[in-house]
């Protein structure tokens, strides 16, 4: 048996690294798919970076088995949200058998004080700039406690290892980035707190070739999502993109913010490129709100307005919305939906306000008393985590769930997709309809959006 922070497995050629993408506990049970949805780019990005001498598995416990008897010398974990609890436990198992393990991801910083004592080591931020330093430790002797990432450049990034994902377990949808961070800093925003708004953006002839690169391995039939948190922060490169797109026969989809549905040249590019859907963080329709999250600038915009200019050419709108702001009550609620199927918003995704350590949100709302202390098991953005103002926590739960079950009746679901808008981009906009179908059965399932597995 090899030791923890030995140099032993460094003097072997095959050096066994595990790239482990937990799964997560839902209503008491360990949710298994057939397949990932849509499986996150982070992993295959983080194998680019080891070198040859490494062999690398990756491993997406959703819908695979943890290989405990791969004899791997390091582990990795990627955690965000509740998986950190499955990641702990992986992690205990691992370090039975030897194996040194590593953990990163969003749900590091939330919950460190817990975490620092199961993992031998802690990454925050983007791993890629730490491996070598985790690698260089691990053959000299124990690794450091805590690795922070220095938000590298990410204009010459590796190919990610595309080719360690088993098509079989690969769903409809493949990840694509062009850039990382968001030069917005919104107050509830964790990436602004995890890269102080450092926004950096790809090589556009990398980013084609990599496009080229997942065509092959998985096929023009799966929609490409850019990864970006603000895929139009630089609108002028998001076009040129989009312009190179044209007559490629991908489909696409994005998170953007609101102000590119101004731009005319954006939207008809984006039609001719394969748009599917523009996701757009309306947050909520409080104007006081949004000037209380330091969101002003969407302040100065039509909701309405701008979502009817968007399917005028084609494009259908995914409205990401929050509840639980002090202005939140059940008629506003009652008002959301009205709004949703008036203005025939093709599908929304919310959830609860998330008050996430380190950003100026949960700053604020800590200092007033009403944050509340978080279990691990239930941080996936569907339990409340904080005192609201015009309910109790279970109150808000609740009419969460209700207002999604009233958005994703067949009743609002019609009333959404009836309309001569569909008619601009047909395609698309049968794609939003399904999608609304399999979104009633998460919802069904009081499960995380996005879990369409």
């Amino acid at each position: 048996m090899k030791l923890r922070g030995s140099s032993y497995f460094f003097e072997r050629r095959n050096v066994k690294i595990a790239l482990i993408d937990p799964s997560f506990y839902h209503q008491g049970r360990l949710a298994k798919f057939s397949r990932i949805g849509y499986f996150p780019l982070t992993l295959a990005r983080i194998a680019a970076y080891f070198p040859e001498s490494c062999e690398v598995q990756l491993v997406y416990e959703k819908c695979q088995e943890i290989p405990f008897d791969g004899n791997f010398d390091l582990v990795f974990f990627t955690t965000m949200g509740s998986n950190i609890v499955r990641a702990e436990e992986l992690s205990a198992e691992f370090r039975k058998r030897g194996a040194i393990t590593i953990a990163g991801g969003y749900t590091v910083l939330p919950f460190m004080d817990r975490i620092n004592p199961n993992f031998d080591a802690i990454v925050q931020g983007d791993a890629e700039d730490t491996i070598p330093f985790i690698l260089e430790d691990a053959k000299k002797g124990p690794l450091k406690k805590f690795y922070e990432s220095a938000s590298p450049s990410i204009a010459k990034l590796p190919p990610p290892r595309i080719d360690l994902i088993p098509l079989e377990i690969v769903g409809n949808v493949i990840p694509l980035e062009i850039s990382r961070g968001c030069p917005n800093a919104c107050d509830f925003c964790a990436i602004t707190a995890l890269y102080t708004s450092k926004f950096r953006r790809r090589d556009e002839n990398e980013v084609l070739i990599e496009l080229e690169m997942l065509i092959k391995r998985f096929g023009k039939q799966r929609l490409i999502f850019f990864t970006d948190p603000n895929f139009t922060a630089d609108l002028e490169n998001a076009k040129s993109l989009l312009r190179k797109l044209i007559g490629k026969g991908v489909h696409w989809l994005a998170s953007v913010d609101i102000r590119c549905l101004k731009d005319d040249e954006f939207l008809k590019l984006a039609k001719k490129s394969g748009c599917i859907t523009l996701q757009i963080g309306l947050e909520t329709l409080s104007l006081d709100e949004l000037n209380g999250i330091n969101k002003k600038f969407a302040t100065k915009t039509n909701y309405g307005d701008l979502i009817k200019r968007a399917h005028s050419f084609g494009i259908p709108i995914t409205a990401l919305l929050m509840v639980g702001f002090d202005t939140d009550t059940p008629a506003k609620f009652r008002e959301l939906v009205k709004f949703l199927i008036t203005h025939k918003v093709s599908m929304s995704v919310i959830h609860p306000i998330l008050p996430i350590p380190g950003t100026p949100l949960f700053r604020k709302w800590k200092s007033e008393g009403r944050t509340l202390p978080v279990d691990p098991r239930e941080a996936d953005g569907l339990h409340i985590h904080f005192i609201p103002k015009n309910f109790t926590p279970k109150e808000l739960e609740e009419a969460y769930w209700q207002m999604n079950n009233q958005i994703l009746s067949y009743r609002s679901i019609f009333r959404r997709f009836i309309g001569g808008h569909i008619f601009n981009n047909p395609r698309a906009f049968l794609i939003m309809f399904l999608t609304n179908i399999f979104a009633r059965k998460v919802a069904a399932g009081r499960l995380p959006p996005g879990s369409y597995e």
